[in-house]
Order: C-alpha cells, then structure tokens, then sequence
C-alpha cells in the first residue's frame, strides 16, 4: 500500500480489488477499495463495491455510511431498501423517516419500502415492549466464534460455527478472513457448557451446515454445504442441499448425495425435515419466486423419493427474503424475514399452516430484536427452544439463544381516524389506548398496532376542530382495519358543497374554490377539489358577506355571494350553509338566451331594465377573461323581412356599444343581427300564432365563438 500510495498506481490498486471483489475476498478488498476511495469518494463502483463489501461481512457501521453515500449516487429500488433497512438495524429511526418520507422514495411502488415506511413509527416502542411470557438465555458456549443454526440430536444440540476443524492445516475463508463454517455439537446435560468437533457427519472442504435431523424413525440427513468461489451465471458461492444416510453398523453418517432438487446456478438451502418425516422445507432463490430467497417444500411420495418442490405463497414470502424454515409438531411454521416488517434486520416469524387466513405473526421482543434473529427451533410438545442472534456483537458474530415461552399471538390492526362526513384522515390526533395507557400523538390520523385477539380495547382521541370521541373495540380472528369517526366542532359558519358537471352530473377534479372577504377583497380560503369535487370550510366569522367563487378550465366561472347571517346550524348534518355548484362547460356555438331584453317598439335604444340584464353580460366576460363572443339579436316572422334584419341588427350593436363601455374589450365581442331568419318555433310567415309563440322568437343571444 505505501509503494501504491507513493507512485499513484491507482490502476493497479484498483485491478487488484476488483480481483478480491470478485472472488469473494471482501476481508482483504476493503482497504484498497477504501483507498480508491479516499483518492475518489465520487466514483461509483468503488462506493457500490464498499456498501456491498461491508454488508456482506456484517461490518453494520460502515456499511451504513456507503449505502448512504451510495443512495445519493444511485436511486435504485435494492438501495435504497438496503440502506433503509441498515438505518432501522441501528437504531436511526429519525434519519429512516426522513429518508422514507423523501419524494423519491415515497413514488417508489416497492413493497418493501412501503412495508417499513409503515413499520419505522412503531418499532421503538415495540423494542421497549415489556415482555413477562418469554425469556431467553445465552448459551454458554458461545464465544468469539460464530455460531447459528441450531438443531436437536437427541440430547445434544447440533450448529454451525466457524471454528478450524480439527488436524494440522487450519484454512480459512477469504471471504470473512475467518475459519469456514462446520457443524459442532453440544450436550444439555453440561448444560452447553462446552462444544466439540460433530465428527459424525461427512467431511466437505469448505463451509457445512446448519444440518437437519429427521424424526420417527427416517434416517436421513440434509444439510447445507457450499462450493468455493465457483462462479455461475447469476453470481458466486451458491448453496447447495446435501443428503446423508445414518449407518447403524458403523455408527455414521454415510452415502452424501447431491439433492436432486439443487439448481448450480441458484441457492439452495436450510433444509428442514417435518417431524413425522413427510416434509421438506427449504429456502431457495430460484426462478418463479416472490423476490430474494423464498421458502419452498417438497411432499414425500409413496417411492419415498421428493414430489417437485411447490412455493409457500404470498401468504408467507415475501419480496425480500425468507430464510431458515422450521416446521413443528403443533402444524406450525416459523422462519426468519426481513420483508414483514422487522425490527431490525432478520425477524424470527410464525405461520399457522391450518388457518387459511392466518398472516407471519412477529414473535416480537424478546426473541427479535434491533439485529438479525433467525433459525428458530421448537422442542417436540414444549414452549421452549433455541434461536440465532447477532445482537450481542453489534451485529457481527452469531451467538445462540435458549427461550422459555411464547408471547400471545397478536394480530396486526391499522387504525385510521377519520372525519365523520368527508372520511378524510383527521390530523394531529392525541391517542390514548386502553389497556395500553400510553398516549400518542398521530401526525397523519393513522396508526400501525399489534392487538390481541377476543381482548377489548377502549381508544379515546382528541383533535383540533373536533369533539372528543370514544371507542369500545372487540378485535376479531379477521379484523385488520378499525375506523374511528371524528365530529367537527361547530365554532363559526361552516360552508361545504360539492362541484359537478351541469350535463353530466358528474363530479369534477382540480376545479379551484375561492372565498373572498367581500368587504376587504382578501382571500379567505382556497381549496383545489379532488375526484369527489367536494370541498369544506369551517371558520368563517359571523356578519359579514362573502363572495364563493368556482374556476374550473372549460367551463364558465361562478359566483354567488354569502352573508353570514345565513348560516344556520342544524342538528341533522354538520354545516350551516350548503351550496352545490354545477358548472357549464364552455361549448363553442351553443346559444345562451338573455332573459328580459325589451327595445320599445321599432327602437334599438338600450333601456334601463335591458341594461340590467346586459351588465350580466358584462359579468360573464370579467369573469371568462379568455373567451369571445357573438351576441346576437332575433325577431319574429311579422313585418317585412329586410326589415326585420335591419331592426335585429342594429339592435345587436346598440347591446355590443353598451357591454364594449364598460370596459370590454371590442375585440372580445361581436355583433349580430338574425332578424327573423333562426325562429325557434313554428311561428314563420302567415303562420297564425299567439303572442306568447312570437315572443320566443324575440331574444337576444350570446354564444362562445372563440378564445383570446
């Protein structure tokens, strides 16, 4: 390293690391990746190669800092689940929210990522969680070494660690810098005191275990071994399933066979024999999967050879990975996931194989914790067992655990507060939960909890704006969502309505609702409205008047004012002041007739009541700033056609002449007169009809011709 950091040869440092990268040499690539990176913290593949690195080595600390650097750098899905997860494994919840709640990774679809967005708010006060049913004990033989993975043999418990076998060559593993991995044994009645060496078991040159054992009578052995640095199409270091025959002549394990399911380019591993000897169970990360590893299990046929192994199903894998399956007597499946929502890296889950709806149920605290707890064992008809856990080493070496008891199975529930009439979220809630007397405040009116079933749960929320509400709730097998209605406070005039189509009657999307104070000419409250076009106002003060004004592209603005003074609270619904709103759509060539529009006879004169009804007119431009109209004038069929276009004409302009002088634009509005040439009616020429026929005929119109 001096020599390199003397001349510079950055090229050299950087062909030798990617040579240890990829022959799994993480232990002795790291420190010249770390050199790259000092020379370039900016390059990727070497901040890629580093997260990557430590991850794989459990150095959690800096594997964190690089898959932070790394998610600046790079904004896939894998890592920015990588990172978020290391952040909950130490323990950063402050800093997992905040990257959780960023915009990029909130419009990321990735299950995982919205399984711990909703999981991080909770997991302190779930590692907190007092826990008077279970309780664990570490091993005695538990040392500097690593070691998982444990499984009953009679009276002895058999794992695997990563001690040097016995003889005169001690070789280790590039990849950790560490002993490979072999299987040891210890007795209960020295109460794990020590271990030794499990020699019964056949030797393999590189890593072996964790082994399972078979019960009532089946003399099979299946265990893991691993090949050594042998590359294959989707990457290195594969897993593969070794059998193995119990030889009661020679006291041995005899015949290893390859199992017939392995895939050589695909993990195949942790084998698991159920008690009666008709199951195995395995984790694999074979093609046709729900992501990562999943769990899979083949049925004994009547040739006592393996039916095709079947996938366990969404209901228990997951779009990460599922490890570590261990079936027990009671029908009862539990394996370790980091894709069900954990407290920090691998959780120790339980499936109930017999209920068709049951879901992994988190064992929780103390049996899971803020690191990985994995490959958990049950002994036959007891509440106790053995489990892995790195927790005690930071998260670097694997340790094994004795357990007495289990906790009461908890159900997951989400609780969502929600307004009474809009069933909106409610925010800024003040939870308080009994039996659970701990009070929580909800920024967003939803919350994450893990109930017990048949136990009766009394919540009590309080809000800004609303009254204090109280519920009494039984949890079911099947519940999972619990809604708490919330009543708004009646404290001022409170206006809602909804916003529609006039056609079409339906609702409308993005229309913009304003109120304006109309004495200050100030915005009071501006609210854009979703698919339900609703939208909602509380406060406004009393004795004063108010203009509610709806804008919406296509369609005609309206206005209509409000005094206070017409709120009147009612006991039936929770508003004062109801107003729908159905807007026109703004349909070129479609006529509006001009109600009320006189001229004394033969006159085009404009007439007070007439100009009335053209200030309207008036309004409608002010308010539409974009559109250009035709307005046009209509007579009936008696008189002298030429006439009457004559008349209608100038009639038209006379109305065009008074909207243009109060301020309109001339090039917004045209003039035109029809005469008697678009009759509405049957009422043409020498048609006998009455007054009230050919006063339909006699209007003024006004049509959308255009846009500015």
């Amino acid at each position: 390293m001096l020599l390199f950091q003397q001349f510079g040869q950055a090229q050299l440092v950087t062909s030798i690391a990617n040579y240890r990268y990829r022959t799994l040499d993480y232990s002795n690539a790291i420190p010249l990746l770390e050199y790259l990176y000092q020379k370039d913290s900016s390059r990727l593949d070497v901040v890629q190669k580093l997260a990557i690195s430590h991850r794989l080595l459990n150095n959690i600390a800096p594997a964190t800092y690089y898959y932070g650097r790394l998610s600046e750098m790079h904004t896939s899905t894998e890592v920015s689940f990588r990172y978020a997860s290391l952040l909950l494994a130490t323990k950063q919840y402050d800093s997992l929210q905040n990257f959780l709640s960023s915009p990029r990774i909130i419009s990321n679809k990735d299950d995982r990522l919205e399984t711990l967005r909703q999981q991080a708010p909770i997991v302190p006060s779930l590692l907190l969680d007092e826990n008077p049913y279970v309780s664990i004990d570490h091993l005695a033989f538990n040392d500097t070494a690593s070691a998982f993975g444990p499984m009953l043999w009679g009276n002895t418990l058999v794992f695997a660690a990563s001690q040097p076998k016995d003889g005169w060559i001690k070789r280790r593993h590039s990849w950790t810098d560490r002993a490979y991995v072999n299987t040891f044994v210890s007795g209960r009645d020295q109460q794990f005191s020590q271990y030794q060496r499990f020699k019964k078991l056949p030797r393999h040159r590189y890593n072996v275990g964790p082994a399972s054992f078979a019960y009532a009578g089946d003399s099979s052995l299946y265990y893991t071994i691993n090949n050594r640095r042998k590359q294959k199409k989707t990457g290195y270091n594969q897993l593969q399933i070794t059998t193995a025959h119990w030889s009661t002549k020679k006291q041995k394990w005899i015949k290893p066979e390859t199992f017939h399911f392995n895939l050589p380019d695909y993990s195949t591993a942790h084998p698991n024999i159920s008690p009666d000897g008709q199951m195995l169970w395995f984790s694999s990360n074979r093609p046709g999967g729900y992501g990562g590893m999943d769990l899979y299990s083949c049925r004994r046929k009547a040739d006592g050879k393996w039916s095709d192994p079947q996938n366990a199903g969404p209901t228990v894998n997951s779009s990460s990975d599922e490890l570590f399956p261990f079936f027990a007597h009671d029908q009862k499946l539990y394996f370790s996931s980091n894709g069900w929502g954990s407290l920090g890296g691998l959780d120790v889950f339980e499936l109930e194989l017999n209920d068709s709806i049951a879901l992994p149920f988190n064992l929780g605290v103390p049996i899971n914790s803020a690191f990985d707890d994995f490959a958990l064992i049950v002994q036959p008809g007891q509440a106790k067992g053995y489990f892995s856990s790195n927790r005690e080493n930071a998260g670097m070496d694997d340790d094994i655990f004795a357990f007495i008891g289990f906790k009461p199975r908890k159900l997951p529930v989400q609780l969502y507060i929600i307004d009474s009439l809009t069933r909106a979220v409610i925010s800024q809630v003040q939870l308080r939960l009994h039996p659970d007397s701990a009070s929580r405040l909800l920024e967003t009116g939803q919350l994450s909890l893990a109930l017990l079933p048949n136990q009766t749960y009394f919540f009590q929320a309080t809000a800004p704006n609303y009254k204090a509400t109280k519920k009494q709730f039984t949890l079911g097998k099947k519940d999972s969502v619990v809604y708490m209605e919330m009543v708004e406070q009646i404290r001022a005039c409170i206006v809602q309505g909804t916003i529609s189509d006039k056609i079409t009657t339906t609702t409308i999307d993005s229309a913009l609702f304003v109120i304006t104070n109309k004495t200050k000419g100030d915005t009071v409250f501006q609210w854009i409205t979703s698919t339900n076009g609703f939208y909602r106002y509380i406060s406004l003060p009393s004795n004063q008047i108010f203009v509610l004004s709806v804008t919406k592209n296509g369609y005609f603005v309206q206005n209509t004012l409000l005094k206070t003074s017409q709120c009147k609270a009612t006991k039936a619904v929770v508003y004062d002041y109801l107003r729908d709103f159905a807007l026109e759509p703004i349909i070129i060539g479609k006529a509006f007739k001009i109600d009320n529009i006189y001229f004394d006879l033969s006159k085009w004169n404009i007439r007070k009541d007439a100009a009335k009804e053209l200030d309207k007119i008036v309004k409608i431009l002010e308010d539409n700033p974009e559109i250009i109209i035709e307005l046009s004038s209509h007579t009936d069929a008696r008189g002298n056609d030429a006439s009457n276009e004559l008349l209608s004409d100038r009639r038209a302009k006379s109305s065009v002449a008074y909207i243009i002088s109060k301020g309109i634009a001339s090039n917004r509005i045209t003039a035109k007169g029809y005469g008697e040439s678009r009759l509405v009616n049957r009422c043409g020429n020498n048609v006998k009809c009455s007054e009230k026929e050919h006063q339909e005929n006699r209007r003024t119109e006004f049509q959308v011709v255009g846009f500015l």
